[in-house]
């Protein structure tokens, strides 16, 4: 859509047909439209999205929707968060909008986040707080949106399940990449919880044959994996689902404050020393063979991830002693009461 298709001049009533939708539908919330900042054939997409969200406001709330909250996105690249000017220029814009929740999508940023990449993240983030609505980050997941959930800099991480968990605004002309089976759609990847990262199927097979491998890599949790390996590649994503969901249910149940030490003594640190334990694990040449795995390229993924993850506690240690006391957290997110549902008709006889 082109930028005058929202002005309501054009006479298409786009906020309209979402309010409309909406109020029918009995939601709860709705987001209002969102689009990159970085576009660089339309640098005015954020007065035009401020101008949405205002809009579908009256828009609700002439519909009868006035119990329909309305969510905020804002999509802009890593480094424009980084920037003071551009920072202050978006909590500006913002601070007298009709929105509960503002939902951030970093471009450029995500999962495999560099360890001072998230360090800037976080401390971009916190800047927001100003704001006093919580902050979600969208296309965000792995190590790095834990921890930004336990330094406080956001409420709340949305990703796929075991994928999406990286935004990259240059990469939506792309077409999608085949799968190993040449199906189309990417290839399959198991989440390793505990080295904070996913291997293809024949990849983590490749590691669970090592000696001491099975130990390192293959789910022993019961509760999710019943039969181990089987499991985890017969459902990767209930796997990975069941431990992302573990790590959030352990950060939640630390009080506020504490969560970044917990988060680095216990989770971090866990992570870190599995990484070291992979990365010297002994693998079979002839194994890697079998299984189509280039053996010096995948060693050194796995000797570089060890050095990540080292260099994340490093950094997020560093950002925890820099932190002054009584720093600026992230709002909790509100549960929002749900509506009631439209009951179906009955006919009378």
């Amino acid at each position: 859509m082109l930028p005058e298709d929202f002005s309501k001049a054009s006479g298409k009533d786009i906020v309209g047909a979402i309010a409309r939708f909406a109020v029918e539908y009995q939601v709860d919330a709705v987001l209002a439209p969102g689009h990159y900042l970085g576009d660089p054939d339309f640098r005015n997409w954020f007065e035009v999205d401020r101008q949405s969200c205002i809009d579908l406001r009256a828009a609700l709330d002439r519909e009868g929707g006035q119990s329909i909250a309305i969510d905020y996105l804002l999509i802009a690249s890593r480094t424009s968060f980084d920037d003071d000017t551009e920072r202050r220029h978006f909590v500006h814009g913002l601070d007298d909008l009709p929105f509960e929740n503002l939902w951030v999508r970093a471009s450029g940023f995500g999962a495999d986040g560099t360890p001072l990449g998230t360090r800037r993240f976080i401390t971009s983030m916190q800047h927001l707080h100003n704001l006093g609505k919580p902050v979600i980050a969208d296309y965000l997941g792995g190590l790095v949106g834990e921890a930004a959930l336990a330094f406080g800099a956001i409420s709340g991480i949305a990703h796929g399940v075991g994928e999406r968990e990286r935004f990259n605004a240059g990469s939506w002309h792309k077409p999608p990449v085949k799968s190993e089976d040449g199906k189309g759609g990417r290839a399959t990847r198991v989440s390793i919880a505990g080295i904070s990262r996913t291997m293809t199927v024949n990849e983590l097979e490749l590691l669970a044959s090592a000696k001491g491998g099975r130990k390192l890599v293959v789910c022993c949790d019961r509760s999710c994996c019943q039969h181990g390996l089987r499991n985890m590649l017969d459902d990767p994503r209930q796997h990975a689902v069941y431990q992302s969901m573990q790590v959030i249910e352990d950060l939640a149940g630390v009080p506020d404050l504490n969560r970044a030490q917990h988060f680095l003594q216990g989770r971090m640190t866990q992570v870190e020393r599995t990484a070291r334990a992979v990365k010297d694990l002994k693998i079979a040449a002839e194994d890697a063979v079998e299984k189509k795995v280039d053996l010096e390229k995948f060693q050194n993924r796995l000797s570089k991830h060890s050095r990540d993850m080292e260099n994340m506690h490093k950094t997020l240690d560093d950002l925890f002693e820099s932190r002054i006391e009584g720093a600026p957290r992230a709002r909790a997110i509100a549960q929002r009461k749900a509506s009631l549902r439209r009951q179906p008709k009955t006919e009378s006889k």
